[in-house]
C-alpha cells in the first residue's frame, strides 16, 4: 500500500554537481534516504510520547493503575527505541569487522568530496549547527544507556540496583527532544537547503492516529460519562476534582457534544 502520509524531503535543484566523485554522489543519495527514514521514526516516536504525556490518563481512568499499563509500555519502548536510533545515527563507533556508518561518517566524506564552489557553504552550515559542541554530553549519556541497559545488561546494571549508592544514568525526555532537534538540524545541514519534513502530514495537521486513539480512550472513559451514567457517584467524585481536572473533563465533554459540568 502506498504510504501517502509519510514524511518527505525534497532535494534542491542544482545546476552544478555537488560532489567531485560520482560514486560518492550515489552513496550520498542512498545514505541521505536511509538516515531520513530513521529520523522520521525518531520524530514520530517523540511526537507520540509527547501526546501520551499530555493525556490525563489518571483522571480519565479514575486512578486505576491497570488502565496505565499500555501507555506506560508505549512510552518506555518508544523512548528506548529513540535512544537506539539516536546512537545509531551519530554515536556508534563500530569495529574493524563491523564498521558503523553514521551521519558523522557521511560528514567526513562530504567535507573531502564536496565541489569547491559548495565547500564554503557546507562548512558554514555545519558551523551554524555546531552539532558536536551542543550534543557531546547528552550523546555520552545516551551511549551509556544504550550499552549498559537497552542493548546489553552489564553486571552493574543488574547487581548495582541492589546498591543504594549506585545512581543509574538517566536521560530526561527534554534531553531526548534536544538531541532530536540537534539531529534534525544536523541532517538539514547536509541537504544544501532542501525542504525536510520529519513528520507525516496528518501529524503536522493535528489529525494523527495517536490523537484519534487518545480521543477514543477519553470518549469511552467512565469518569467522563459518569454525570450521565451514575449521577449519584458523580456528586461524590466531583468534590474530589480540582479546578484543572474539571477543566480537562469539560474540554473532552465539549469535544464529544456533552454538557459541561
Amino acid at each position: 500500500m502506498e504510504d501517502e502520509t509519510i514524511a518527505w524531503w525534497q532535494e534542491p535543484e542544482e545546476e552544478k554537481p555537488l560532489w567531485t566523485d560520482d560514486t560518492f554522489a550515489a552513496e550520498y543519495n542512498q545514505a541521505m534516504k536511509a538516515f531520513f527514514s530513521h529520523l522520521v521514526k525518531l520524530n514520530i516516536n517523540i511526537y507520540i510520547v509527547e501526546r501520551i504525556f499530555a493525556f490525563p490518563i489518571d483522571l480519565l481512568s479514575g486512578g486505576n493503575p491497570n488502565k496505565r499499563i499500555f501507555f506506560r509500555q508505549v512510552i518506555d519502548n518508544f523512548l528506548d527505541q529513540s535512544v537506539l536510533l539516536i546512537t545509531k545515527l551519530v554515536y556508534d563507533q563500530g569495529s574493524g569487522q563491523k564498521p558503523s556508518y553514521t551521519l558523522k561518517t557521511l560528514n567526513n566524506k562530504a567535507n573531502r568530496l564536496v565541489a569547491d564552489e559548495r565547500r564554503e557553504y557546507l562548512r558554514q552550515q555545519f558551523d551554524a549547527v555546531d552539532f558536536k559542541q551542543k550534543t557531546a554530553n547528552l550523546l555520552e549519556k545516551a551511549g551509556n544507556i544504550r550499552n549498559h541497559r537497552i542493548a546489553h545488561f552489564t553486571p552493574d546494571t543488574i547487581l548495582g540496583s541492589f546498591d543504594q549508592t549506585t545512581q543509574p544514568e538517566r536521560l530526561l525526555f527534554s534531553e531526548i527532544k534536544s538531541l532530536r532537534d540537534a539531529l534534525n538540524a544536523y541532517y538539514k545541514a547536509f541537504t544544501f537547503g532542501a525542504d525536510c519534513h520529519m513528520l507525516p502530514r496528518s501529524y503536522k495537521d493535528n489529525d494523527s492516529d495517536i490523537a484519534w486513539l487518545l480521543d477514543s480512550a477519553a470518549k469511552n472513559s467512565f469518569v467522563l460519562n459518569m454525570p450521565e451514567q451514575d449521577p449519584k457517584k458523580w456528586e461524590r467524585e466531583r468534590q474530589r476534582c480540582t479546578k484543572d481536572e474539571i477543566d480537562q473533563l469539560n474540554h473532552y465533554r465539549r469535544e464529544f457534544g456533552l454538557e459541561e459540568i
